[in-house]
């Protein structure tokens, strides 16, 4: 007779899905652990690798019970192999196995299609960066409620205060590598002060730039004007950009906002969202058709 699992093997699971769920919180809070090892690298190297960072913790916490589950995995099929041959003297059908399989992947593509579909369903519920702007001015502003909606916002730019996140691409076709930077600006009021003693900064602005084409120590060369339009994303500010102001002696207000340029806007993270659950359900439901063939012809055979 099959053993039911153990209490250990469930403990295991739930350790596991646990560290997934910190670690992906923690990259994507930029906090705990994840942002000690972050900013160690940066320290040591100027950068630091998001994927390895987060790889690490994961892969060191994960190892020892996930090789512990496969062991006894392997040992209760060993099991039931052995009490399916003393039963019927023979071993276990393998299409029973395929059958299994098949429906794991139906289930698991199905679950996958009803996040993408959720995901880019609700991000059709937020505001369109494309809509109308509605006009405000951060000095009237105050603490009142912030547009959920593109915005043209009259401001000042804090330039002797600016972040830049710099990205490499590589030219197709060619070993020559593009550079690319992301400048981040506190935005005050305008006549507000930019030094001493100033309140938590509660709106920053972003803009992409080409660093070849970028003028000399030239954040004022590319926020021109005092109107800035996008769409101002609640706690948008990437973590190693915010942990830089912090750093700087930038008081930060919870929460802030981060008024965008990307045509996305606050609807990016279900976009990512539902292209990664999209991109699961397909590679799974691909292989579907590949399994049914293999059972029919397996039963063809049986039959003939």
């Amino acid at each position: 007779m099959q053993q039911s699992r153990s209490l250990a093997y469930w403990l295991c699971i739930g350790w596991v899905v646990l560290v997934v769920l910190w670690v992906g919180w923690e990259a994507y809070s930029y906090s705990g652990l994840y942002r000690w090892l972050a900013e160690w690298q940066i320290e040591r190297w100027g950068e630091y690798q998001q994927f390895w960072t987060a790889l690490g913790p994961l892969v060191l916490l994960t190892m020892f019970p996930l090789s512990w589950i496969g062991r006894q995995e392997r040992a209760r099929k060993a099991q039931v192999d052995a009490a399916t041959i003393a039963e019927t003297g023979a071993p276990p059908d393998p299409l029973d196995q395929l059958v299994r399989t098949r429906r794991f992947g139906l289930l698991f593509s199905g679950l996958a299609a009803l996040v993408a579909v959720g995901a880019y369903g609700w991000s059709q519920t937020l505001p369109d960066a494309s809509d109308p702007p509605a006009e405000i001015d951060l000095a009237t502003l105050g603490d009142g409620d912030v547009p959920a909606g593109p915005v043209l916002l009259t401001a000042a730019i804090d330039t002797e205060n600016s972040v830049t996140q710099q990205s490499s691409y590589s030219r197709v076709g060619s070993s020559d590598e593009i550079s690319y930077a992301t400048l981040y600006v506190p935005l005050i009021a305008e006549g507000a002060a930019k030094e001493g003693e100033r309140a938590p900064v509660r709106v920053f602005l972003d803009r992409s730039v080409s660093n070849p084409t970028m003028p000399q120590g030239g954040a004022r060369q590319v926020f021109m004007g005092n109107q800035f339009r996008g769409t101002l994303v609640e706690n948008g500010l990437p973590g190693p950009v915010r942990a830089e102001f912090e750093n700087a002696g930038i008081a930060i207000a919870s929460p802030h906002y981060l008024l965008t340029s990307d045509s996305a806007g606050g609807r990016k993270p279900f976009y990512i969202t539902a292209a990664i659950a999209g991109l699961l359900a397909f590679a799974m439901l691909a292989m579907v058709p590949a399994m049914q063939l293999r059972i029919w012809r397996e039963r063809r055979q049986r039959r003939d």
